[in-house]
């Protein structure tokens, strides 16, 4: 009987019975009765309580009570514990927190046991929100699908699986971390997706910490990790075997160890962090269907696919269709050969309008990106990325023999600072090595362009750091095109960077000792003298003067 305060941290209170009220306990008013531990079983009261009567203040954070409370007034609030079927029945909705809910306690704590206590209040571990109704998951193990069509998902805590989560083919979901981390502890990817899956994170300032091993991979560890990515993750997969790929070559290999999107699936990746997993094919990522990485409405940026390993394609596998908008793919490793950070795989395209491949390593070709297919860029820079053989940035070739007829198309975008690591190897292509077509129209390329046995270039515009240019074959250029200065007017390629620009050249001015210069489209807006001595200036097109009359100075003998 409690008539000030009484806190319970653990013991027994059992087998007692009460004339009246409150067999275990009877908390009066004005009273305060706490319980963090202990249990309260076998009690029995002829009234109300037989475990457990209230009429003050009656909190619980934990321990088992086995017999059913009664709330006479005052307040009470059951925020966790093991409960007997009859206190779990007893016990109103208003005295547990929003959200929380019974679980069956599966007997891991040996001091409450499931036949005395065969249920556990939990905090919810994910929220389901559809048409502005929200349910609960409580138990993890119940969390294997994303099946409600229509809904949000929202992590409520980080949460670990023991078997990946699956969107089936006919719903279309959204998964919001928020915040927190996704970490697969068994086999196969963490998430495979079927259907049409959005990924958000809606708490992206939260931060996680993770250690680096010696083979690339990133291992989540709050406690002790040294590298810290803000937002939430999904992390700890291992891969799983595609599902009816387009090609059934792709079947064969675990792909996707973060995320599998496989044939007819569409995925959109927003701010959100693929980080350590592995897989055969796709560390982070394998996708065999469509898959858009991009900074989603509302969002300050794209999402972030690092830290992964993979045999091909650390950070990506792309056996389908993959677009590129926004965010980053970083720090991703390979150890048996290709495509440290991106994989393009056969019968496949890679659009990449934006973000950054930066910072992955292959042992072998592409360090950046690996291209067997197509692929298309107008925006975005792959950069700081390292190759064993050729193509530290990108290399467009084939693999295993098999001639896919690879191409690379450049529109805009930026590939710069990356490294081959071997010098042994000659002609290897720091920022690109090509095999097969390569058509440059805009962007800016900064180091060596290699092009080996079948490669076709054909480069009729763009900005050049020197080492570029000097790599640069003459019959890689239409005629009539050719290198001007760079005059630094686009402020994405500067000129100490990209001192060099190819424009169509108007005219051609070959002075007397042999040397030529060209004058391209910005040069016509001052070209308006034939002033160098003993030169001759030839028409390579048609030219409208923009500062007319053309003179001759009387200094000056020209053709």
């Amino acid at each position: 009987y409690n008539n000030g305060t009484f806190t319970m941290e653990g013991g027994s209170i059992e087998g007692n019975t009460a004339l009246s009220k409150g067999g275990g306990v009877c908390n009066y008013y004005d009273s305060t009765f706490t319980m963090n531990g202990g249990s309260i079983a076998g009690n029995t009261a002829s009234s109300d309580g037989g475990g457990v009567y209230n009429s003050g203040t009656f909190t619980m954070e934990g321990g088992g009570l086995k017999d059913d409370i009664y709330r006479s007034d005052g307040t009470i609030s059951i925020n966790g514990g093991y409960f007997g079927t009859e206190a779990k029945d007893s016990i109103g909705a208003s005295w547990i927190p929003e959200g929380f809910g019974f679980i069956t306690n599966d007997g891991s704590d040996a001091m409450y046991p499931a036949a005395d206590f065969p249920h556990k209040l939990t905090e919810p571990y994910v929220s389901v929100t559809k048409d502005g109704n929200t349910e609960y998951i409580h138990d993890v193990a119940q969390f294997t699908e994303l099946n409600t069509d229509g809904a949000t998902y929202k992590l409520l805590r980080n949460i670990e699986l023991t078997s990946g989560l699956a969107v089936p083919a006919d719903k279309t979901v959204t998964l919001d971390l928020n915040g927190f981390v996704l970490k697969g502890t068994g086999t196969g990817s963490v998430i495979t997706n079927n259907g049409m899956l959005g990924i958000i994170d809606s708490k992206p300032s939260a931060e996680h910490k993770y250690t680096k091993g010696s083979d690339g991979l990133y291992t989540w560890d709050d406690a002790n990790g040294i590298i810290v990515l803000a937002g939430g993750a999904i992390t700890g997969g291992s891969g799983s075997f595609a599902t009816n790929p387009t090609n059934p070559d792709y079947a064969t290999n675990l792909a996707g160890g973060g995320v599998l999107n496989n044939s007819g699936a569409t995925l959109y990746l927003g701010n959100v962090n693929i980080v350590g997993n592995t897989a055969e094919i796709g560390g982070g990522v394998g996708n065999f269907g469509t898959f858009e990485m991009a900074k989603l409405d509302g969002m300050d940026e794209g999402g972030k696919i690092v830290g992964n390993t993979a045999e091909l394609g650390g950070g990506v596998c792309n056996c389908n269709t993959f677009v590129m908008t926004d965010g980053t793919i970083d720090n991703n490793t390979v150890s048996f050969m290709y495509g440290g950070g991106v994989l393009n795989y056969i019968d496949s395209t890679f659009t990449m309008a934006g973000g950054t491949i930066s910072n992955n390593t292959a042992p072998q070709n592409g360090g950046g990106v690996l291209n067997v297919s197509e692929f298309i860029l107008t925006g975005g820079r792959i950069e700081n990325n390292t190759a064993g053989s050729g193509g530290g940035g990108v290399a467009n070739i084939i693999v295993d023999g098999v001639d896919t007829s690879p191409s690379f198309n450049m529109t805009g975008g930026i590939i710069a600072d990356n490294i081959v690591n071997n010098n042994s190897v000659s002609n290897n292509g720091d920022d690109i090595i090509f095999y097969g077509a390569f058509t440059m129209e805009g962007g800016g390329i900064k180091g060596e362009i290699t092009s080996i046995d079948k490669g076709t270039i054909t480069i009729s515009g763009g900005y050049f750091g020197t080492e570029a240019k000097d790599s640069i074959d003459a019959s890689w250029i239409p005629e009539s095109f050719g290198f001007i200065t760079n005059d630094g007017s686009d402020a994405m390629y500067p000129a100490a960077d990209f001192p060099h620009k190819i424009d169509m050249v108007y005219v051609l001015v070959t002075e007397a000792d042999g040397s030529t210069k060209s004058i391209g489209r910005e040069g016509l807006q001052t070209f308006n003298a034939l002033s160098t001595d003993g030169a001759t200036y030839k028409l390579l097109r048609n030219v409208e003067l923009v500062s007319a009359p053309l003179t001759v100075p009387d200094t000056a003998t020209v053709t």
